[in-house]
C-alpha cells in the first residue's frame, strides 16, 4: 500500500549564505518557500551570481539562457521586485481564501496520490498490458484539394539550379515558408487512402517535376511498407486558354484498375467539359467485392457571367450523365438493385469530388416560390457531404465539395471535412500561401452490419 512522503521539516534558517561552493537545490526551494524572509538587497548581494540566476528563475518563468547576461544590480532588482509581488498577493488574500488554497492544494494531492497508487498497483499485478476493448473500424479516407498549380520544384534549390541557404537544423533560412507548410501538408495527407488534386500545370515536364517533389514529401510521412501510385488526365483547358490536369494519388494496398479523362458529357450535343475530370477505378485486395469509382472535377468560375453559365451547364451535364457514362465505360450500376439484376457482386462507392465554383446542391426558387435544385442533386441519387454554410476556399466561399451516392450515403457512415490551412493565397491581398482552396476530405466507415 501507499502512503503519502512525510512532510519536510521546516528549514532551520531560510537564509543560506554564500559558501564557495554555492547554494544546494534545498536551500533555492526553502528561499522560494519563505518569499526570501528576512532576505534584503544586502544578503542578496552575498550570493553568487551564478545563484542569484538559479533564484530567479525558480521564482519567476525566466529560463537560465535569459538571465544570463543580466548584472549581479539587474539580478538582485528583479528578485526583490519579484518578492513584493509576491507579498502583495499573499496580503490580499483573507484568511478564508488562504484556508480554501491550502485545502484544494491538499485535496489535489491527495487525488494525485491515490492515482499514482492505483496505476502502481495495476502495473505490479499484471502480466499483460491493458486489453483491446474497442475494435478499430475499416475506413477509408480520401481528399480533394484544389493545389494551385502545386508550386512545388526541388525545395533545395532556386530556379537556376543553386542551392538554397539553410540553418544549422536543416531548414530553409531564406523566408521560404511555403515549402515547409508543403511539406507538413503532406504528411497530414499521407494519412489518407486517396488523394485527388486539382489544377496542376499541363506541362508534362513541370507536371512531373512538382509531382515527384509532392510524392517525396507525402513518403516521409507514410507508414512503412506503404507506396503510393499516380495517375493523372489528358490535359485540357477551355479554348486558348493554358492547359491543366488532375493527378489521383493512391496508397497501398488499394491499386488503381482504371482511368478515364471525362472530356464530354450528354447527348445531342454533348458538352465540352473544359478541365477534363479524371475518373479512376480502385480496388482494394482486403475487400474483394469493393470498389471505389472516384471522379475529380474542376469547373469554371463563376466570373464572368458567360462562364457561370458555362460552370452551371457543366455542372448539370455530368450529374444527369453520370450513370449513363459509367455504364457504358466501365460496366457499373446505378443501385443495389440494378447490379443484383445484372448479377454484379462488386460494392461501388460512387465519388465526385473537387472545386466545383459553387455549392452543388444550391436550392432555387421557381415564380411560384416552389423550392428545386439547381443542379437536381437529389434527383441523380447524389448527396453533398460538405454542408453549404461550411467555408472552403478564400473570401469564405463553399466551392469544394465531395459528393456520394445515395446508396453509399444511406449504407455506410460517410463523414465529410474541410482542412483549413494556416497559410492560405490570397493575391487580393498580396498573401502567398500553399492554395486559395482548403483541402475537403471524406471518410467512409464499414461498420458491422445488421443480419
Amino acid at each position: 500500500m501507499c502512503e503519502p512522503a512525510a512532510a519536510a521539516e521546516p528549514a532551520a534558517e531560510p537564509a543560506a549564505e554564500a559558501t564557495g561552493e554555492g547554494m544546494d537545490e534545498t536551500q533555492i526551494a526553502a528561499l522560494v518557500e519563505s518569499n526570501l524572509r528576512g532576505i534584503g538587497e544586502v544578503r542578496l548581494r552575498a550570493h553568487s551570481d551564478a545563484d542569484l540566476r538559479r533564484l530567479l528563475c525558480r521564482m519567476t518563468e525566466m529560463t537560465l539562457a535569459m538571465a544570463e547576461d543580466l548584472a549581479t544590480s539587474a539580478l538582485v532588482e528583479a528578485i526583490l521586485a519579484e518578492k513584493k509581488r509576491v507579498d502583495k498577493q499573499k496580503k490580499g488574500k483573507t484568511k478564508a481564501e488562504k484556508l480554501r488554497a491550502a485545502s484544494a492544494l491538499w485535496h489535489t494531492l491527495a487525488v494525485g496520490l491515490h492515482k499514482q497508487c492505483a496505476a502502481l498497483s495495476y502495473v505490479y499485478t499484471q502480466d499483460e498490458e491493458l486489453p483491446v476493448v474497442v475494435a478499430e473500424p475499416e475506413r477509408l479516407k480520401i481528399c480533394s484539394f484544389n493545389a494551385l498549380k502545386l508550386r512545388l520544384t526541388d525545395p533545395g534549390k532556386y530556379e537556376d539550379g543553386s542551392s538554397r541557404p539553410t540553418d544549422k537544423n536543416g531548414l530553409l533560412s531564406d523566408g521560404l515558408l511555403l515549402l515547409q507548410h508543403w511539406q507538413a501538408l503532406a504528411s497530414i495527407m499521407a494519412g489518407f487512402d486517396v488523394i485527388v488534386m486539382q489544377e496542376i500545370p499541363g506541362n508534362e515536364k513541370l507536371r512531373e517535376e512538382r509531382i515527384m517533389v509532392f510524392l517525396t514529401m507525402l513518403t516521409k510521412g507514410t507508414t512503412e511498407g506503404r507506396t503510393w501510385s499516380y495517375v493523372n488526365s489528358v490535359p485540357s483547358a477551355k479554348a486558348g486558354g493554358n492547359k491543366e490536369c488532375h493527378v489521383a494519388f493512391v496508397k497501398s494496398p488499394l491499386t488503381i484498375e482504371k482511368v478515364y479523362t471525362w472530356q464530354s458529357a450528354g447527348v445531342a450535343p454533348s458538352i465540352l467539359l473544359d478541365y477534363a475530370p479524371l475518373q479512376i477505378l480502385v480496388s482494394d485486395p482486403k475487400r474483394p467485392n469493393f470498389k471505389l469509382c472516384l471522379t475529380s472535377v474542376h469547373l469554371p468560375p463563376g466570373k464572368p457571367s458567360e462562364r457561370a453559365r458555362q460552370r452551371d451547364a457543366q455542372l448539370k451535364a455530368i450529374l444527369k450523365g453520370y450513370w449513363d457514362h459509367v455504364r457504358a465505360e466501365w460496366n457499373l450500376a446505378r443501385t443495389v438493385k440494378g447490379a443484383k439484376d445484372a448479377k454484379k457482386t462488386d460494392e461501388v462507392v460512387h465519388v465526385i469530388a473537387g472545386d466545383f465554383n459553387v455549392f452543388p446542391g444550391i436550392v432555387d426558387a421557381d415564380a411560384e416560390g416552389t423550392e428545386i435544385e439547381r443542379f437536381n442533386l437529389t434527383k441523380n441519387d447524389f448527396v453533398c457531404t460538405i454542408p453549404e454554410t461550411a467555408a472552403t476556399s478564400v473570401g469564405k466561399m463553399n466551392y469544394d465539395n465531395l459528393l456520394v451516392d445515395t446508396t453509399t450515403y444511406k449504407r455506410y457512415l460517410p463523414h465529410g471535412a474541410v482542412m483549413r490551412l494556416v497559410k492560405q493565397q490570397n493575391s487580393a491581398q498580396s498573401k502567398t500561401g500553399l492554395s486559395d482552396h482548403n483541402p475537403v476530405t471524406l471518410t467512409i466507415e464499414f461498420f458491422e452490419e445488421v443480419r
